[in-house]
């Protein structure tokens, strides 16, 4: 239903509370959530953690460091995954961009964690929220039509 991966050290206050609020849940046991923590054990490689994202219904991308939290959202939504987060990504001016979902893709607490969870179990619920975040994204961030606009007002006759 849900993946994570990542660091659960002291210094990732937010995330560690979500963490543990998660997995103390009555709701945990019930659901297939796969938490890899690798404080004391390596970090999942490449392949292997795009393949947990692809392979869960939702990717969790809980608040640690403030230089990695939007990188790893962006990550899901580039490989047209579902990313939800916790409210530390409200810390974050990217946020201003998906003010519409926010609902949708941050929790505020295990019981929001949870019910996201089972509001994604709907195929459609998931896709058409996948749709409308990579429309947002692909506004601010669409590789393609960036490189167009940088090689014109480099004034580089270039077609690609």
């Amino acid at each position: 239903d849900a993946f994570f991966a990542g660091a659960n050290s002291n210094n990732r206050r937010l995330r560690k509370f979500f963490l543990k609020k998660i997995q103390s849940h009555h709701k945990f046991k019930n659901q297939n959530i796969y938490i890899y923590s690798y404080d004391n054990q390596p970090s999942l490689n490449t392949n292997d953690y795009i393949d947990k994202i692809r392979s869960s219904n939702l990717s969790i991308d809980l608040s640690g460091q403030f230089d990695n939290l939007t990188m790893r959202f962006h990550e899901i939504l580039f490989l047209n995954e579902l990313p939800i987060t916790d409210i530390g990504f409200l810390k974050f001016q990217i946020s201003d961009h998906y003010k519409d979902l926010l609902n949708y893709i941050v929790f505020k607490s295990a019981d929001h964690f949870y019910d996201l969870i089972e509001f994604y179990k709907n195929d459609y619920n998931k896709h058409t929220i996948i749709q409308e975040l990579q429309n947002i994204f692909k506004k601010y961030y669409n590789p393609y039509l960036h490189g167009q606009n940088i090689l014109k007002d480099l004034n580089f006759d270039y077609t690609i």
